[in-house]
């Protein structure tokens, strides 16, 4: 495909397609509704996904991304370096790699409670401290005290070190973001 896709590839509507042969084009590929976008070989991905809905099938193929953002399904072992960003639920049927330093941006309601959500239902491993980015700003403080929220889940979890930034405009606060039981 070339630079022709340096926009993105995604696919739409319903059915799989496949990409069959390497690409060097550096724009998203991702899915929509209810399609599937199948890697055919290894490097027909770029390393970056907007998902909208939809599944990103990796084919076995063990794929590395800087940037993952959106919703829907990813079935493989994926690793991401960058910047992995939820817009509602996010489920990796597989295993997922946080690099050090990549940064998980996600939101939680007003009352503490998940707005976004990353499931991984094999192994998530986190090679060095994670940074939780939680994205909204929240004016009425009033609201927080001490919540616990689950705001994602693994098969198992392995080397988690996290902190969290942006939980509030103009006010401090100390946010544990930490894993038990296959819990975040």
């Amino acid at each position: 495909i070339g630079s022709v896709a340096d926009g993105g590839f995604r696919s739409a509507g319903a059915g799989t397609l496949a990409l069959n042969v390497a690409n060097d084009f550096t724009g998203p590929v991702g899915a929509a509704g209810t399609s599937t976008l199948k890697q055919g070989v290894a490097g027909a991905f770029s390393d970056k996904a907007k998902m909208e809905g939809g599944t990103l099938d990796l084919n076995g193929i063990a794929t590395a991304f800087s940037e993952i953002r959106g919703h829907g399904t990813i079935v493989g072992n994926a690793t991401v370096s960058g910047v992995l960003e939820l817009d509602g639920a996010l489920t990796f049927d597989g295993n997922l790699t946080l690099g050090s330093g990549t940064v998980v941006r996600m939101n939680v309601n007003d009352d503490g409670s998940a707005a976004d959500y990353l499931k991984v239902t094999g192994s998530l491993v986190c090679n060095g401290p994670v940074v939780f980015d939680f994205m909204r700003e929240y004016d009425d403080v009033a609201v927080f005290g001490e919540f616990s929220s689950v705001i994602g889940e693994a098969g198992t979890i392995s080397g988690f070190s996290a902190r969290a930034t942006n939980i509030t405009r103009g006010r401090r606060y100390i946010v544990d973001v930490s894993a038990n039981n296959g819990r975040i």
